[in-house]
């Protein structure tokens, strides 16, 4: 069981900000941990593991990569994470100097890692819900590990659970540097500053789900609680329509909290489904609609246009595999002009219809080769250019995906 998703104070105990560590001089993995050898039984044999199995990349040094590697490998209640962690929350904070040197190159690690925003889950076994109140506002002194999958989190869990959602503003994607790299895994690091938006969603089976709001710096209007509920007074030809805030179950099954008229979604408003999916944005008569984020629950996530509950417009589609489509949208399908990127560098810029391929087209590849011409139902048709990295260039023809006939063109 990975048990670093589940390692959450529920207590929500408030504890002084952690000051120092950023001014510890960076130095290699095992040098940062050398008052903590010591500690922690068999440390340098699973730093060594760490140093040998972590992921390299060109944005992180060895060293970098080996201490987030090193942070989520799991073995028992001796943990790394788990010390790691016990001491982030001990009260005495001058306990926590020998972990100066590391944290820092933690920190280090993580600044070098773009900033997402999005929807991330984490859980504990047991109903703690009660712990966490509408307006609250906490501070997470772990290193918090999320997973952008809600299912990743569910499979962590008993059947009575608590689901804490979380709107991030700043989480760093280690899927790519962890020990287990199938877990869509992001960290909140120490100090995050989050909000309690809601009283806890209750669902049978005994699944609770708290939502929470990644806030930043010290804006004090972050500090005042959330009304329970506003009314506002809009008029419309000649008729007088009150807008509230209302909590309350769609009939799919959502958890729905914003803005209605007449008890219909109208507004804004955020709607978490029991499969884990989530929209948060704007809505008419009870429909997505204008401008929304819904987060799938296989980490696929859509930003962007909405129409009548439908995608509809211009959008951005991020998927949990790494692929990228930017561009325009009808009735949730890619339609018209759009860009798609593919986790492996190839890309296609051109014409969709009904979320196929069709119209004029140009495909590119890593490597420099290109291939510029038409499509239909997905598939390379009629007549196009392929030109090749080497620069030799060929009048090409295709039928339903299959090459028919190639010309090489004078240079």
């Amino acid at each position: 069981m990975r048990v670093r998703y589940s390692d959450i104070d529920t207590e929500n105990k408030k504890l002084p900000p952690v000051y120092g560590y950023l001014s510890s001089p960076l130095v290699p993995l095992e040098v940062s941990l050398e008052k903590i050898i010591p500690l922690i039984d068999n440390l340098q044999r699973y730093i060594k593991t760490a140093k040998t199995h972590c992921h390299s990349s060109n944005h992180l040094t060895k060293e970098e990569s080996a201490a987030l590697y090193l942070y989520t490998m799991e073995w028992g209640d001796e943990s790394f994470y788990r010390v790691l962690n016990k001491a982030l929350r001990d009260e005495n904070r001058a306990a926590l100097k020998p972990w100066f040197p590391y944290l820092k190159l933690l920190d280090t690690a993580l600044n070098k890692l773009p900033s997402q925003k999005l929807s991330l889950w984490r859980g504990v076994d047991g109903n703690v819900s009660k712990n966490f109140e509408q307006g609250q506002l906490l501070s997470w002194w772990s290193v918090n590990s999320c997973s952008s999958s809600v299912n990743i989190i569910k499979n962590f869990l008993g059947t009575d659970s608590t689901l804490f959602m979380i709107e991030a503003v700043n989480g760093k994607s280690i899927s790519l540097y962890a020990c287990y790299t199938t877990e869509n895994e992001f960290i909140l690091m120490p100090g995050t500053k989050l909000e309690v938006m809601s009283s806890a969603l209750d669902y049978s089976g005994g699944l609770h789900i708290v939502h929470l709001r990644e806030i930043e710096g010290d804006d004090e209007s972050m500090s005042v609680p959330v009304s329970p509920l506003k009314l506002s007074q809009t008029t419309s030809c000649g008729l007088s329509s009150i807008v509230m805030k209302k909590k309350g179950i769609l009939p799919d099954g959502g958890s729905y909290e914003g803005d209605t008229v007449n008890d219909i979604p109208n507004g804004r408003g955020v709607c978490v489904w029991p499969t884990g999916t989530h929209y948060t944005g704007e809505w008419k008569d009870g429909k997505k609609h204008h401008r929304g984020t819904y987060t799938y629950t296989n980490g696929d996530r859509y930003a962007g246009e909405y129409k009548g509950g439908k995608i509809h417009g211009r959008g951005i589609c991020t998927y949990a595999n790494g692929d990228r489509y930017d561009g325009e949208w009808q009735d949730d399908k890619k339609h018209r002009r759009g860009i798609y990127t593919y986790a492996n560098g190839n890309r296609y810029d051109g014409e969709w219809q009904d979320g196929k391929k069709c119209g004029r087209g140009i495909y590119t590849y890593p490597n420099g080769d290109r291939y510029e011409g038409e499509y239909k139902d997905g598939k390379r048709h009629g007549q196009g250019i392929e030109t090749c990295a080497n620069g030799n260039r060929y009048d090409v023809k295709y039928n339903k995906g299959e090459l028919i006939s190639e010309k090489r063109l004078s240079a």
